[in-house]
């Protein structure tokens, strides 16, 4: 897969900042079978605790 070695670099964050919604949307809604699962808040809501410090980074390390 594609993001595993932009998850490698410590880039990824910092393309990532400010942009968590568009991230988290494109990057789960790309992997998601069934399409409906994840509602605009769930995507919301995962982006807003991706601004917080150290989360982005987390995210990547799992």
């Amino acid at each position: 897969m594609w993001h595993f070695g932009l998850f490698q670099l410590p880039l990824a964050e910092h393309l990532i900042s400010g942009h968590e919604r568009v991230f988290v949307q494109g990057f789960i809604g790309e992997l998601l079978v069934n399409k409906s699962a994840f509602t605009p808040a769930d995507y919301t809501f995962y982006a807003h605790y991706l601004k917080e410090p150290g989360r982005t980074v987390a995210w990547m390390k799992m």
